[in-house]
């Protein structure tokens, strides 16, 4: 989603010269709904209770968007014009104010994905069925809406990292998959069910990333991102900041 999500921002931005709101009332809704209709296809082999079936279903879906976006789009990267241009001279630091710009943008999504999962019966219901699918049924959740919100949710976010992502870098056939070893490695390194940990791996994470890239050569960033997620898979797998606990999901 956040591959196709770029290049259809680099292809209205660029090509159509559509104006950056525009793009973003269009495109949008539009990720939410895709996201969600994919969640409920994909979500078929689970009834069944076979795991690997929706794993294998995933990854041939991946193929299928990426088939698609190099057949309309001939894969070749897109270079946008930023969102916005300039630097921020901070002491003896320049920050470009697109980088700055995604970076409020994270936070502000950060708190508020914190607050939704934490404080809403709808947030605590999608960590119940991601957490036991069963007994969230017993208690009345609807599985089927939970899928369809929780994968749109997805979609929408990734569709907004998309937009900011094709800005600073441009499009490329690559960012999606580029975007998923990240964003798994940081929820690798705080542990899957803790929201903060995983923030916290996720800088933890792009202050690696930049080392290496600062003091080695940018073309080492994906294999250091690697060589982390198998240091954490090989000794401790569930992850650095993993805690346990029990949901309760009323009305």
């Amino acid at each position: 989603i956040a591959m196709l999500g770029a290049y259809f921002a680099a292809e209205a931005l660029l090509v159509r010269h559509i104006s950056l709101p525009v793009t973003i009332f269009l495109f949008l809704p539009i990720a939410f709904i895709f996201g969600g209709a994919i969640g409920l296809f994909l979500s078929i082999p689970l009834k069944k209770g076979l795991i690997l079936n929706i794993i294998v279903a995933s990854l041939a879906m991946l193929l299928i968007i990426e088939a698609g976006v190099v057949l309309v789009f001939g894969g070749i990267p897109l270079y946008p014009k930023p969102i916005l241009t300039g630097w921020l001279a901070l002491g003896g630091l320049s920050i470009p104010y697109g980088s700055l710009l995604t970076l409020l943008v994270s936070v502000g999504l950060m708190l508020v994905m914190f607050v939704f999962f934490k404080f809403t019966s709808l947030g605590l219901a999608m960590r119940a069925v991601a957490q036991h699918r069963e007994s969230a049924l017993l208690m009345g959740v609807s599985i089927q809406l939970v899928i369809f919100l929780s994968w749109g949710t997805a979609s929408l976010l990734s569709m907004t990292s998309s937009f900011l992502m094709a800005s600073l870098t441009g499009a490329d056939i690559m960012l999606g998959l580029f975007l998923v070893v990240k964003g798994f490695t940081a929820a690798v390194i705080g542990g899957f069910n803790n929201l903060g940990g995983a923030v916290i791996g996720a800088f933890f994470l792009g202050i690696i990333d930049n080392l290496i890239g600062g003091y080695f050569s940018a073309d080492f960033q994906i294999a250091g991102t690697f060589i982390i997620l198998l240091g954490i898979l090989l000794f401790r797998p569930e992850g650095l900041f993993r805690r346990g606990g029990k949901l309760s999901v009323g009305r």
